[in-house]
């Protein structure tokens, strides 16, 4: 049979004399009674789209808040991980604290995290006397929500008093309090020998920031949802133009069912491929962060280790009224077979006065051609000038390291420095990426030394640690990368870009240059040898 809409002009009736309105049009339509009709299906389907779309944006502002206090939890309790507990020990939380170099050094390495991971506000606070009390923390002295060490916090909840109790890290607010409206994640910085939490950590988001945040996330479900509702509505006025129109143009728009079905199906479903897409991702994320903090404790211990030992070494020197060339390479062998170093070295500390006599030992122990010498500006090796010297006495492996013996590491500015830190402070410090000399077998290595106070004498000891092979040949590390995963470790600078120093994978980046921190990515700080590093995972 000829269809209907093949001549318009002279086929308008249909069905008993019914115009294309005036009969059913399936689902868009009923009759309820004769001359009336409602179109049931599409004010159902409007409303459910309608109720589906704050259902969606409400489950999706909720968890969005979920994900991001597990986020910032995680975030806090890596921080408090970081910090030497050491350094805490020797806090009071009292105005005395800001003549400790060892809260001079916490501020600085907590600013440097803060100030690389877009935190605002990163502090710190401890339980004396039954009041919170704040201690090192990321924000400058003239800023308005400081607060010196030993200020008291005066409307703390009943979580920041609990966390002293059960050591488990929390997420609270969006709370006021004198300093303004946020939400809060704290975690405890505990005592390995005794369990006792020694101070808490705290992360401050502002709270117009969180719901910001929230409302974003809440929007991309709420409109997903009103695209086919905005379709329906497009489909459901044309038919409604269509139903005033004169009977002899009715044929032009014979196909908005069609259309607005189809267009709405094909929405429905780009919709479900990225809620599939979505799901997916979901679970990628999760199975890289279970990787991601696997290796990242790994490296995070291996530091505490390196740092351990160097308080070991230190004690080696000051246990023993004279430490010969023998025992010290007897002991250091075991340390390096322990950890990722590169070599261990005891560098004495000579005045200028002394420096002959010193020499003359030296050279009556079995080293005759020993000599303090520096470089010169054509890298020459020159003998060394100065009021004080610091050559290298010891070092083991001494086959790699023969030709750094005598070596004045003072009359290099860098170590120079990091000499000069250490001494003032009693603490461990690491320079950037140096060589022990210039004819080293490895380049851009750390120097991390330990001031020594004992009867042999004073200076530094410590450890050289090449940063590549800290990531990949050390007892413990996996043989080899995860090929969609990279490790790289970087020095974070307060005011100053971070400082790439190396990557697990061959051929991977530039010293320099950092990596790209795209699609999924995860950064853990460590807290060591005065310095604040990364490891970042990608």
């Amino acid at each position: 049979m000829e269809s209907p809409y093949t001549r318009p002009a002279d086929r308008v009736l249909v069905n008993g004399g019914k115009t294309m309105d005036e009969k059913k049009t399936g689902f868009w339509s009923m009759d309820i009674a004769t001359g009336r009709k409602r179109y049931w299906i599409i004010y159902a389907t409007a409303l459910l789209l309608l109720l589906s779309g704050i259902l969606a944006a409400k489950k999706a502002g909720e968890s969005t808040d979920l994900n991001m206090r597990r986020a910032v939890a995680t975030q806090v309790r890596h921080i408090a991980e970081a910090i030497p507990v050491d350094s805490v020990r020797k806090l009071s939380f009292s105005k005395a604290d800001t003549n400790l170099p060892e809260f001079r050094q916490l501020c600085s390495q907590m600013k440097a995290y803060a100030e690389a991971s877009g935190i605002r506000s990163l502090y710190s606070m401890a339980l004396r006397n039954g009041n919170l009390v704040f201690g090192p923390e990321t924000l400058n002295p003239d800023d308005p929500n400081a607060s010196p060490p030993g200020t008291v916090y005066r409307t703390p909840t009943k979580k920041d008093f609990e966390i002293f109790n059960t050591g488990d890290a929390a997420v609270q607010g969006p709370d006021s309090d004198e300093y303004g409206d946020f939400v809060t994640a704290t975690a405890p910085v505990i005592d390995p020998h005794t369990g006792n939490v020694l101070m808490t950590v705290g992360i401050d988001i502002e709270a117009s920031v969180w719901q910001t945040e929230i409302r974003k996330a809440q929007w991309i479900p709420f409109l997903t949802a009103m695209a086919p509702l905005a379709m329906l509505s497009l489909g459901f006025f044309t038919l409604k133009i269509r139903q005033r129109l004169p009977a002899t143009r009715h044929w032009k728009l014979r196909h908005v069912e069609a259309f607005t079905c189809a267009a709405i199906m094909l929405l429905l479903t780009v919709t479900a491929a990225a809620l599939l897409h979505f799901s997916d991702t979901k679970v990628r994320e999760e199975n890289f962060r279970n990787q991601a903090q696997i290796k990242a404790e790994i490296y995070t211990t291996k530091f505490k280790s390196i740092h351990a030992d160097l308080n070991l070494l230190d004690s080696f020197f000051e246990s023993s009224d004279h430490i010969s060339r023998r025992e010290f390479r007897l002991y250091s062998s075991t340390l390096i077979k322990k950890n990722p170093i590169a070599a261990c070295f005891w560098i004495p500390e000579i005045p200028a006065a002394e420096a002959v006599r010193f020499t003359k030992q030296v050279r009556e122990d079995g080293l005759p051609e020993f000599s303090i010498w520096q470089r010169d500006e054509q890298n020459a090796k020159v003998p060394a000038q100065g009021s004080v010297f610091f050559p290298v006495l010891y070092v083991e492996p001494f086959a790699s390291y023969e030709k750094a013996l005598g070596f004045d590491v003072y009359s290099e500015p860098l170590r120079k420095a990091a000499i000069i830190e250490a001494l003032s402070t009693g603490l461990p410090v690491a320079t950037e990426p140096v060589t022990l000399i210039s004819t080293s077998p490895q380049a851009d290595q750390l120097l991390i030394v330990q001031p020594v106070q004992s009867k042999q004498g004073c200076g530094v000891a410590g450890f050289v640690l090449s940063p590549k092979e800290f990531l990949t040949n050390f007892t413990g590390a996996p043989s080899g990368e995860i090929a969609s995963l990279s490790v790289s470790l970087l020095e974070l600078r307060a005011e100053k870009p971070p400082l790439w120093l190396a990557c697990a994978r061959e051929n991977f980046g530039e010293t320099g240059k950092q990596p790209a921190r795209k699609g999924l990515y995860s950064s853990t700080p460590v807290f060591a040898f005065g310095k604040t590093y990364e490891v970042l995972i990608v």
